[in-house]
């Protein structure tokens, strides 16, 4: 996926791997991005990967789904945040990880207050809170709010095709997404009366717009 800022006197655009919101764009789906020719479309690149899933052998489909039954797709994208593997994300742990994508201190410090205090309760094993809120990954499923894109769905598994559905509608017919089709994205889904819904995916949709300029002035 490329995010080019909209004035065409800047950089080009630069291809990323993480969207807030999304996650790993390029290994979120099932099976690995192929390699295309430059210039080739998202469109495109979707016509190619059915095709390889449709070469896959009996033995590759149980193996895919045997790994794929493990672990949902939102707790490998979660990952990224557990650096130690122990399965709790610590506000420190949010920090770290916004830090590693670029974000400066205010924001790394925003995501960590506020990414800690809204999903660690929902995500404990029992009713007693954590004592440092952490989140579970293990029930990072029960964390999901309302105004979103629904790409995961309440298994907290990617839909590719509700993706596909949210990209077209937004993106203009383009390859790319600007900041105000980022914002558009966040408006459009935003559901009448869900105030922690809007606050929560306001908090993606400023991480997603300020990794944009980021790389575009870079």
């Amino acid at each position: 996926m490329t995010l080019p800022e909209e004035h065409s006197n800047q950089a080009p655009p630069q291809t990323i791997n993480w969207l807030a919101g999304v996650g790993d764009i390029c290994h979120c789906a099932s099976f690995e991005r192929p390699n295309l020719a430059a210039g080739t479309t998202r469109r495109s690149w979707r016509q190619v990967e059915s095709s390889q899933q449709m070469a896959l052998t009996p033995d590759k489909v149980q193996e895919h789904r045997r790994v794929k039954t493990k672990r949902s797709a939102l707790q490998r994208h979660c990952d990224f945040w557990d650096a130690d593997r122990d399965g709790l994300i610590y506000p420190w742990d949010i920090y770290i990880g916004f830090s590693k994508l670029g974000f400066n201190i205010a924001l790394c410090l925003w995501a960590a207050v506020t990414m800690a205090v809204c999903s660690s309760y929902s995500t404990q094993a029992n009713w007693l809170p954590h004592p440092l809120f952490a989140i579970n990954i293990n029930n990072i499923h029960r964390s999901r709010h309302g105004s979103t894109t629904a790409t995961y769905d309440l298994d907290a598994e990617i839909d590719m095709r509700r993706f596909d559905s949210i990209f077209d509608k937004y993106a203009d017919g383009k390859d790319y997404l600007t900041s105000r089709t980022l914002y558009n994205v966040w408006a459009g889904q935003c559901c009448a009366n869900d105030w922690f819904g809007w606050f929560a995916g306001g908090l993606e949709c400023k991480s997603s717009i300020t990794k944009l300029a980021q790389l575009c002035h870079g």
